[in-house]
């Protein structure tokens, strides 16, 4: 069978897709970062510098000091090794973790070239075999902005290593790229190189659910993650977008979202489903009216939202805090 450029799909997309979502497809994932920490205190240390208790978590989030995403990584600790499985960029991770390591007894290894990822997605799509397996979190039981029936809620994605060059289940059939992100933004899962740029906050696209542990303190981000989950109002909203499906073409990671000639946010992940049809992820201003009649390009846009408009979760109080307080003003 033809693997076509950057393994975007075998020769049929929608069929991969519904093989894929069935269960029974495999997909070999293009461009995965495999990051390792080992040592004795590697449990600790990472979780001091992220948003998890990486001991007990499967995925993990680096932030700035505004809060702003760095990093993002899947976990899984085998015992001996912390593996962090990115679709961002593995160099700089490693290069981010070697510069905190300090005096703390860890060993950090880019093994991106020693392996092979393969994902699948259905409950009873389990393949033997793999070094390491992934259980991927998504849509997780954390603070939620989105609070309705999840469409990610059987997605029951996996993530497998396994030693580069070697043979990996090969009765079953292999899907593409487009089939795999067809499903992924069908179940509105962000993702670091495509959905995240360098203003995004998880708050924005819904990731503290599965990424943040709101519980845990100590780590660099966390007063504004606090501040925005309190007052609510993140400046943008994840939001996933139905494309018209009347024209041939679909529209290109970045390409503006527009309102009256006027850019109101950025595609950022856009496909062709099997069943919906031409589909998208973007990043809109917070406050855009829902009904607003969008267009990238010469393609109408309709919205289904995600993060709400007034941009609170689940475990956002009622009232702002200090809503009741007066100030006291000096007499004159």
């Amino acid at each position: 069978m033809t693997e076509y450029p950057e393994g975007l799909h075998y020769g049929d997309p929608f069929k991969e897709q519904e093989l894929y979502e069935a269960g029974t497809g495999l997909h070999p994932i293009h461009g995965y970062g495999v990051v390792t920490v080992s040592g004795p205190d590697r449990l600790s240390w990472l979780t001091t510098l992220s948003t998890k208790v990486v001991a007990t978590d499967t995925e993990l989030l680096l932030l700035d000091a505004n809060g702003r995403i760095e990093h993002a990584a899947g976990v899984v600790d085998d015992g001996e090794t912390t593996w962090l499985l990115t679709t961002g960029d593995p160099a700089s991770l490693t290069e981010f973790l070697e510069s905190m390591k300090f005096m703390l007894r860890v060993e950090v290894a880019d093994r991106t070239g020693d392996f092979d990822a393969y994902s699948t997605v259905a409950e009873s799509a389990v393949t033997p075999g793999a070094t390491i397996v992934w259980n991927d979190p998504w849509p997780g039981e954390g603070a939620r902005y989105f609070q309705g029936t999840h469409p990610g809620a059987d997605l029951n994605r996996r993530v497998y290593l396994v030693p580069a060059g070697e043979e990996f289940a090969p009765k079953r059939p292999r899907v593409g790229e487009l089939a795999a992100e067809a499903t992924r933004i069908a179940a509105w899962r962000p993702l670091m190189r495509s959905d995240v740029d360098p203003r995004a906050m998880p708050a924005e696209l819904d990731w503290i659910r599965s990424a943040v542990d709101l519980e845990k303190g100590c780590y660099k981000g966390q007063e504004s993650i606090a501040r925005i989950v309190n007052l609510g109002k993140p400046p943008r909203r994840f939001t996933f977008l139905q494309l018209d499906g009347s024209t041939e073409s679909i529209p290109a990671p970045g390409d503006a979202i527009e309102l009256d000639g006027r850019q109101v946010g950025i595609i950022t992940s856009p496909a062709r489903h099997y069943e919906m049809g031409p589909i998208a992820l973007g990043l809109l201003k917070r406050n855009l009216d829902p009904a607003a009649a969008l267009r990238t390009g010469d393609i109408a846009i309709a919205q289904e939202l995600i993060v709400p408009v007034e941009g609170r979760s689940d475990h956002s109080p009622k009232e702002r805090p200090g809503a009741g307080l007066r100030v006291l003003r000096r007499p004159e």
